[in-house]
């Protein structure tokens, strides 16, 4: 595969590889969101293919678009290549196999042969408990997670399936090279931490969080974060819910505003409407619940509105994550805080010791690891 890698990512590769040489089969690679991890991941498939004339390899993924990317570029190079998904037979016989982590681990029983027989899996946003019950049939592979966030929860240690994590630059590092954007954090109030209600999977209640949000002050908040700095900046908008969303997406059309919402009883086709919209509409507004959080790049970007709280450190750094990428002309993303989020998590650039958060839970660490 000829792609013309950053220096970062050629040493990410390497440390992955000198685990192995050191008699390790299951490593992390961690390198933040923006840096690359779908490039890096796809030409170590590659490489392996292109090595063993015998080799196979399986890319898990819980993204659909990833999985059409690898199958393309495979189908390419000449390579042989079966997509593992809900109501199709695979190819046996193929050499690259790039199956939905759902639809896998659903179908384990058909597939078991085929997933003790690849040399080689890769696991993209490996923090992800899902994968767990898929974990007892690599026993003879090399195994690859990648995520931006290798944290051990009481609920899933990822040091119980993976014996080291290998990581990127930092998150400033990759800003002052100029492969990330720059960003300013702004709080202008809404949610307070100390009145929120906590659910399953250590999240906030939807009830509490609204009735701090559907205020008056939050309303003129979110009205204010279209004015002055902000006014005219292409500005991606995550809420609690569905009905969360609808009402924002009114609330910020009545300010004048271009503006879209997409949510999970959005329709295919009038999504990739929006997308398409949003992409290519300076000053446009696209609102959203739990839709756009990882797998959408976007690179215009200009500011990130979180209308809600976030009890996951993964899904906050995600959700920073949309403004990051640099495009012509962006020197720097904004970021307003209603959630009051940098005061559970930190702000988004800060180094977080992530080899040690790969073997401590993060929720008994707290403040810590937030500075």
């Amino acid at each position: 595969m000829s792609v013309n890698l950053r220096g970062y990512q050629i040493a990410l590769i390497n440390s992955i590889r000198s685990e192995f040489a050191a008699g390790k089969n299951r490593v992390i690679g961690q390198l933040q969101t923006g840096g690359g991890k779908t490039v890096i991941f796809t030409k170590i498939a590659f490489d392996t293919l292109a090595k063993n004339d015998s080799a196979r390899v399986l890319i898990l993924t819980d993204r659909t678009e990833l999985r059409m990317q690898a199958q393309s570029k495979a189908k390419a190079l000449g390579i042989r290549t079966s997509a593992i998904q809900a109501g199709e037979r695979y190819d046996a016989g193929a050499r690259l196999f790039v199956g939905m982590v759902q639809t896998v681990s659903s179908r384990i029983a058909e597939l078991k042969y085929l997933l003790r027989s690849v040399q080689l899996v890769i696991i993209d946003e490996a923090h992800e408990g899902i994968f767990q019950k898929l974990y007892p049939y690599f026993d003879s592979a090399y195994v690859i997670g990648f995520t931006a966030t290798p944290l051990s929860t009481k609920k899933h240690r990822l040091d119980k399936y993976y014996q080291a994590v290998v990581c990127g630059p930092t998150t400033q590092a990759l800003i002052d090279d100029g492969y990330l954007c720059p960003y300013r954090h702004f709080e202008p109030g809404g949610v307070h931490i100390k009145d929120l209600v906590k659910k399953k999977d250590g999240e906030f209640t939807d009830e509490s969080q609204l009735i701090q949000l559907r205020t008056k002050s939050v309303h003129d908040g979110v009205k204010l974060a279209f004015n002055g700095v902000f006014a005219g900046k292409k500005t991606l908008v995550f809420c609690v819910n569905v009905e969360h969303a609808n009402e924002t997406c009114k609330l910020i059309e009545g300010f004048g505003v271009s503006c879209k919402v997409v949510t999970s009883e959005t329709g295919v086709a009038e999504r990739k409407a929006a997308l398409a919209w949003f992409s290519v509409t300076p000053g446009a507004c696209l609102v959203n619940c739990g839709i756009l959080t990882k797998g959408y790049d976007e690179p215009t970007i200009e500011h990130v509105i979180c209308l809600r709280s976030i009890g996951s450190l993964t899904l906050y750094l995600q959700i920073l994550g949309r403004g990051s990428r640099p495009s012509a002309g962006k020197v720097e993303f904004l970021f307003t805080d209603f959630g009051s989020n940098k005061e559970l998590h930190g702000r988004w650039d800060i180094d977080r010791d992530w080899q040690r958060l790969f073997i401590v839970d993060y929720k008994q660490v707290g403040d810590a690891l937030k500075l």
